[in-house]
């Protein structure tokens, strides 16, 4: 084996080792991730890929549906679930086919206590090769607060752009920003 196959490795799962810990210390803590409105919350650049988010509301349910366009490909991403918790209640995900040769590991499988432990970080991963396709990445189910205000809120992403998704390139890899487009929600 690679030497920087073996350190590539070890490092994908120190990430989903650590990201546990920190789920669990946030969930110890108390602490939520704040909120803002959907319109400040547009960030990267679409020549690294594009994740657009969109947002079907039935009654006090709302299903996200997240897809990958302009994938220029992808070996790793850490992904942040980031939305207001005081709004809505994360009840779950599908996983849908794009980047499915990457294999992909949530933080928080535990649905005994669903999935209430913030922040919730979706990991994909590989190991030297790539993953190129488009469409449907996830489709993420919500349900709304009874005691949420009327207003709008949203549903997207974060990620730390030095480490957080990245690109193989000759045996190293190269830290990619791509655009995330976050769901309005409209609550009523």
């Amino acid at each position: 084996m690679k030497k920087s196959v073996f350190f590539r490795t070890c490092f994908v799962l120190l990430i989903v080792i650590s990201l546990a810990m920190c789920s669990i210390a946030f969930f110890a803590c108390g602490e939520s991730s704040g909120g803002t409105s959907a319109g400040e919350k547009k960030t990267g650049d679409a020549a690294d890929g594009k994740f657009v988010f969109t947002a079907n509301k039935n009654a006090n349910k709302v299903d996200v549906t997240v897809k990958l366009s302009k994938n220029p490909g992808y070996n790793l991403l850490f992904l942040t679930l980031d939305y207001d918790d005081t709004v809505l209640t994360f009840t779950g995900y599908d996983q849908g086919t794009a980047l499915s040769s990457l294999g992909m590991t949530p933080t928080n499988p535990n649905t005994e206590k669903g999935y209430s432990i913030t922040p919730f970080n979706f990991i994909y991963g590989g190991i030297t090769k790539n993953d190129t396709s488009t469409g449907t990445l996830l489709t993420l189910h919500f349900t709304v607060k009874s005691a949420a205000k009327k207003g709008t809120t949203f549903v997207g992403f974060t990620y730390d752009k030095n480490k957080g998704i990245t690109q193989f390139k000759s045996d190293s890899d190269v830290a990619m920003t791509p655009e995330i487009v976050y769901a309005s929600v409209t609550i009523d």
